[in-house]
């Protein structure tokens, strides 16, 4: 008796295992060994690396149909496209962490073809140290003229609980833009020491080169402390008429906002440096305003 209830036993296990199996869906089965990295602290500028490992637990060949990310200060790649039964794949990404500052968490979309899991979100997470604060972020000049200088100014405080200092100022072009620090409005000699808190205002004169709508360039900011790694201020300079819409997209200066009317210098925020602005035509005057 006891025999033959342990060999039903047995064959019940056996139909259950071969139920389940049966119902197993077939196909490529994409499994992410991780979805996130936590890359700690960066400083501006610094890059970080990682790799993300995508795993085929199905039966069928795993399709990387798209690895995509939403901002150009990360990159990421698929090693291998096709992913065989049993077999892995890596995705590498790299961050770079630019002037961003403070937390971070950059996403990175992978789309599949397991029917299951089509798209696998990764994520690249930490913070961008700001040791140095600036405002505006970059400085801008409009209505700029061929040979014509135009001066800004940003002012960089020391947001370190230690003392900074700031040894030089290194123009990427000399011959185009000239820096110097400011104390009420009048010249800071170098080296300059910022306590904790304390602030300075950084001053900029740069020219239009000749032929060019828009013009990059910047100065480097070099301290004592990091002398390896300086803050990059962005200065862009737009041809006259050129106004800052939004990123990528400029119009003329008198479609958008004048910040102080008959005055050649103007400063924005930051614009993306991976984006190419492009002029567009200046509206229509409506009739009634004719």
């Amino acid at each position: 008796m006891k025999k033959r209830w342990a060999l039903s036993l047995a064959v019940a296990i056996a139909l259950a295992f071969a139920a389940l199996s049966a119902c197993a869906p077939k196909g490529p089965k994409a499994v992410a060994a991780e979805t996130t990295f936590n890359f700690g602290q960066l400083d501006e500028y610094e890059i970080a690396t990682h790799v993300f490992i995508i795993k085929n637990q199905g039966d069928q060949p795993l399709e990387i149909k798209r690895v995509k990310t939403n901002c150009a200060c990360t990159a990421a790649k698929a090693k291998s496209k096709i992913v065989e039964p049993g077999q892995q794949t890596v995705i590498e990404v790299q961050f770079d962490a630019g002037e961003r500052a403070g937390e971070q968490k950059r996403p990175i979309t992978v789309e599949t073809n397991d029917a299951a899991t089509p798209v696998i979100q990764l994520y690249m997470v930490g913070a961008v140290i700001e040791r140095l604060g600036r405002v505006p972020h970059s400085i801008h000049l409009l209505d700029a003229v061929p040979n014509k200088p135009l001066s800004g100014a940003m002012t960089v405080t020391n947001k370190t609980p230690q003392a900074m200092t700031i040894t030089a100022l290194k123009a990427d072009d000399p011959a185009i833009i000239k820096s110097v620090l400011q104390v009420n409005g009048k010249p800071a000699p170098l080296p300059y020491k910022l306590d904790p808190g304390q602030s300075v205002v950084l001053s900029v004169t740069a020219k239009m080169p000749a032929d060019e709508d828009i013009h990059r360039t910047s100065v480097q900011v070099i301290t004592a402390e990091r002398p390896d790694k300086p803050m990059r201020v962005s200065v862009v300079l737009y041809k006259k008429g050129l106004a800052r819409a939004h990123p990528g997209q400029l119009r003329p200066a008198d479609s958008i906002h004048r910040v102080s009317p008959g005055g050649p210098m103007r400063v924005f925020d930051s614009i993306s440096p991976g984006i190419k602005p492009r002029p567009t035509k200046k509206p229509a005057t409506p009739a009634g305003d004719q």
